[in-house]
């Protein structure tokens, strides 16, 4: 997601997790498919494990451009196909 202040990956994916979009019900998240790579501090200001001051709207705005590169790159790293979409 690479927040501004916020994201320790550094071009380094360690701590490199899958973060859904949280969606307002307990225990439940958007489908793995919807889901951006995000270094581990990035995730836990989306999850608001850590108090912050972003936008709501700023912050989903982050995790949809997190989205949209994640899957680029599983497509460009073979990870994903057209056929597993439809």
């Amino acid at each position: 997601m690479m927040l501004p202040g916020v994201c320790i990956s550094d071009n380094d994916n360690l701590t490199t997790v899958l973060a859904h979009l949280p969606s307002g019900g307990m225990a439940t998240k958007s489908p793995d498919l919807l889901g951006a790579h995000s270094c581990y501090m990035c995730h836990q200001h989306l999850d608001g494990a850590v108090n912050h001051d972003f936008d709501p709207g700023w912050l989903r705005e982050k995790f949809n451009e997190g989205v949209i590169r994640t899957i680029k790159k599983l497509f460009a790293d073979g990870v994903l196909n057209e056929s597993q979409l439809s």
